[in-house]
């Protein structure tokens, strides 16, 4: 919208909120824009905000319904001023965030909130400053806030696949000392790797189950492990029962039938295993009627 500048929906209603009646005026030509049209205040009526443009019938609407788009105002209104002036330092942290994640591409469709747009920059930031590796604990909140910004970006895989491979590597700050938290590490890009929907590379990050130098990460640490390939497994079977036909695929819940048992030898039923074995009977029993 030409030179104006440009203010966040939810930053302008926080920002009208502290004195409604004298700001909701100063709006009057400005234009704003959602995501399917970009329209212009012509009017207000205490917190009422009248909007029209050319490819929508006028709407009058609540000032607060300006939250879910970008006000544009000229820089002779003096608004934008007033708005920087008045932000927060939880406002100005959140912006700083939300500005890298997208930059970054890390989150997908679904915005997170604020306070977790900045725990999840908190995270990945010193990682992009100076390679400095986020503890397991933060690689696990990370995945979680990565899966839920569904769907899962690309840049979000890369990252993690990144961080596995720091954590094996004596070239990146502070991985001499990780070396134990690999596994743990292989199982959070997995089960991301999962959610992304990309089962064979899942597969590739738990390939060392097969390694035959030796395990050393401990017994319930495999058995996770296993449990993750067995989904993949899974994953692909469905993914490829069309392009395989329902009897090629079948080898793939073989596979993932071999896995849950070296994993349910090792622990014994828990949640996860119980789940995996539910989905794994039902797939088999679809096989059978075809």
């Amino acid at each position: 919208m030409g030179d104006e500048k440009e203010i966040d929906g939810a930053q302008l209603v926080r920002w009208i909120a502290r004195d409604e009646v004298s700001r909701v005026p100063r709006l009057l030509d400005s234009g704003f824009a959602d995501d399917h049209h970009e329209w212009r205040v012509v009017a207000t009526a205490g917190p009422m905000v009248t909007l029209t443009c050319d490819t929508a019938p006028p709407k009058t609407v609540h000032y607060r319904g300006l939250k879910d788009g970008s006000l544009y105002v000229s820089v002779d209104s003096g608004i934008w001023d007033d708005v920087q002036s008045e932000r927060s330092d939880l406002e100005r942290r959140v912006e700083a965030a939300r500005a890298m994640l997208n930059e970054r591409r890390l989150v997908g469709g679904v915005r997170p909130a604020d306070t977790e747009a900045v725990r999840l920059y908190d995270i990945v930031n010193p990682w992009f400053s100076d390679r400095r590796l986020p503890s397991l604990d933060q690689v696990r909140e990370a995945r979680g806030y990565f899966e839920r910004a569904t769907p899962v970006t690309t840049q979000a895989c890369d990252l993690m696949r990144d961080w596995l491979s720091a954590c094996m590597s004596s070239t990146c700050m502070n991985s001499a000392a990780r070396s134990a938290d690999e596994i743990g590490f292989r199982i959070q890009c997995a089960a991301l790797l999962r959610a992304a929907r990309r089962p064979e590379e899942a597969i590739v990050v738990t390939d060392v189950l097969l390694d035959a130098r030796g395990w050393p990460w401990g017994e319930q640490a495999r058995a996770i492990l296993l449990t993750v390939r067995a989904g993949a497994l899974m994953d692909l079977f469905e993914r490829n029962r069309e392009i395989e036909g329902a009897q090629g695929a079948r080898k793939w819940l073989a596979e993932a039938r071999r896995r849950l048992g070296n994993a349910y030898a090792i622990q014994g039923p828990n949640e996860h295993v119980s789940a995996a074995y539910r989905r794994l009977d039902s797939l088999e029993k679809s096989l059978r009627g075809n």
